[in-house]
């Protein structure tokens, strides 16, 4: 369970990152900073999900679970972001 934990704090940051500074950018440039900070999200996942298998624990679970949530709330808050 502290996997999960771990694992969904740090993606919570990097999503809220990721988003702030979407919004701080305006529609126009926010799909331009989504391709430039995902690649950062996608590499802490992987670097997540290798201290995880390294130290132990239930690294898969984890890592499929938070990368889904990343791609799932891609979406909603892309257009939320956009929108402001």
């Amino acid at each position: 369970m502290g996997n999960k934990i771990l694992a969904y704090t740090v993606n919570a940051l990097c999503i809220g990152f990721l988003f702030w500074k979407m919004a701080q950018a305006g529609s126009d440039k926010a799909i331009t900073l989504f391709f430039f900070y995902y690649p950062v999200i996608v590499f802490l996942n992987v670097a997540l999900w290798l201290s995880l298998k390294i130290f132990g624990g239930n690294q898969l679970a984890a890592f499929k679970q938070t990368s889904i949530a990343v791609l799932l709330l891609f979406l909603p808050l892309y257009f939320i972001a956009t929108k402001m």
